[in-house]
């Protein structure tokens, strides 16, 4: 879980040496398992079984070493958390790192509950081996979604991780990004595509439209049609019902013909320009 989580957040992220370190507990675990692994399969299913309904004390070694393991497998969980909740705060549309939050929050959900119960069953000498049934379950899941997202090579390739080594140089450009629109009002320049946008800024395109698409969640040309049609709705709404022209609001906005203006509100607004100006005078 932790390794995969630092494999979608952190660019060209590569296995080190000290990392190895967190397979000693996994190979103990393992280790300790080993004598399960020889028995035979009505064994096993006996063992299972009495796995599932068995009610831990807390005088047994048993409950405080499942209890470790809870503990052990939340420090993961919390961590993944952590550094995904970091990541989302700086990049807001990355389809893998967003799906992977959803399922380890759930799964953290559900090991909290899970906990608790534990705790509490021998207090009350409770029996319900749906809990762990429903533990086991759940924890496949979570390996099968994995080994799903990483074998579905369309996602994994369409999710790129930015670079996020230096966090204060990405918040500066995406503040003259902003800028650009919002006080210098860049989108109403007829001509304008993303290579002279990117000009303008001093920065590369590709590096441009990640931002953008990351961060304000749009692609460049999307934006720019964002920003183009607020402006259209500002002017008629300032309008204060003197007549005034479509065509004429469109070029002034930015935007090169009717065609696209109409377009646009449709896709942004679901009415024409014409509807939403009729609209604006009725209220």
């Amino acid at each position: 879980m932790l390794f995969m989580t630092l494999a979608i957040t952190i660019k060209g992220f590569k296995l080190s040496k000290k990392m190895y370190l967190h397979f000693i507990p996994f190979g103990l675990i393992l280790l300790s398992n080993l004598p399960f692994y020889f028995l035979n399969g009505i064994e096993k299913l006996e063992t299972i079984k009495i796995f599932m309904e068995k009610v831990p004390s807390f005088q047994s070694f048993d409950f405080y070493f499942s209890l470790s393991f809870f503990v052990y497998i939340g420090v993961y969980i919390y961590s993944s958390i952590k550094k995904l909740t970091h990541f989302k705060l700086q990049v807001t549309n990355n389809v893998l790192v967003n799906w992977y939050h959803i399922v380890l929050s759930i799964y953290s959900v559900f090991l909290v509950l899970h906990l608790m119960y534990f705790i509490i069953q021998p207090i009350g000498k409770y029996n319900f081996a749906l809990v762990n049934q429903m533990s086991m379950l759940v924890m496949t899941f979570i390996i099968q979604a994995v080994a799903y997202k990483l074998i579905d090579k369309s996602t994994i390739f369409s999710s790129k991780t930015p670079d996020l080594s230096d966090l204060q140089k990405r918040k500066k450009d995406e503040i003259l990004i902003a800028n650009k629109f919002e006080i210098d009002k860049i989108y109403l320049d007829d001509t304008l595509n993303l290579q002279r946008f990117s000009e303008s800024v001093a920065l590369p395109s590709a590096y441009v439209s990640e931002i953008i698409n990351q961060k304000f969640n749009y692609s460049f040309k999307k934006l720019l049609n964002q920003y183009r049609l607020n402006e259209a709705k500002k002017i008629m709404q300032n309008a204060n019902g003197e007549k005034i022209k479509l065509i004429e609001i469109a070029f002034e906005c930015g935007f090169n013909n009717k065609v696209s203006f109409y377009r646009t509100f449709k896709e942004f607004e679901g009415i024409s320009p014409s509807e939403y100006l009729e609209k604006i005078k009725r209220n």
